[in-house]
């Protein structure tokens, strides 16, 4: 559910087998389909197993591909968004890279370019201990226009989760709880704009279910 737009989304995933599933997300406040997509590992060799994920989200006629591959210490990853895909005269075409990298046992290290925005970011993760990580990103739009963000994520109780974020691009402060259950997970996160009432942000939340 989300407050900003009084809509309640609902999905489900069918794990067709253990390298593939099949994944869907509805609108059920319009009844309609918000996305449906398939995820599938590639076994090229037994060291070498991409994942492939492709989503099509029909009230945008988008079809977006999405390409990763990991070992213990880098992930690469390459996507590629297409609009309007039924009309290949006004067809638009987004592509984003990003390598992760694993410094040490407590920090990684993300790069990341935006081809259609022209974007760049940097991002760190750094563990202070078992229980706090401190997150930092950076951005560069073009030549001048720059952003970033922070977020220290607290670990309590052993499972529950609670975010403090700052986004200088959204221009907003946020505040995440995640919260794992037998069944499936919660994710509540409320968000209101710097230098307003904190009464005046929105409620994000998501209960998903595991069958």
């Amino acid at each position: 559910y989300m407050s900003q737009t009084g809509h309640l989304i609902g999905g489900a995933v069918y794990n067709i087998q253990d390298s593939s599933r099949a994944y869907a997300n509805f609108d059920v406040t319009d009844a309609s389909l918000v996305d449906v997509g398939i995820q599938s590992q590639v076994s090229l060799t037994d060291k070498h197993k991409p994942i492939v994920d492709l989503t099509y989200r029909p009230s945008g006629d988008i079809l977006s591909g999405r390409f990763s591959w990991s070992n213990d210490s880098t992930r690469l990853v390459g996507a590629i968004t297409l609009d309007s895909i039924k009309d290949g005269k006004d067809m638009k075409h987004n592509e984003m890279v990003e390598a992760r990298y694993k410094i040490n046992s407590d920090t990684r290290a993300t790069l990341r370019y935006d081809c259609g925005s022209s974007t760049a970011t940097a991002l760190v993760d750094y563990r202070m201990d078992a229980d706090n990580l401190v997150r930092i990103s950076a951005n560069l739009k073009g030549s001048d226009t720059k952003s970033g963000a922070a977020e220290l994520h607290h670990n309590f109780n052993g499972s529950n989760t609670v975010i403090l974020g700052a986004d200088w691009d959204a221009k907003n402060y946020s505040v995440t709880w995640k919260n794992p259950v037998e069944d499936g997970r919660w994710i509540v996160q409320y968000a209101f704009p710097f230098g307003a009432n904190p009464k005046n942000g929105d409620l994000w939340v998501r209960r998903r279910y595991d069958f």
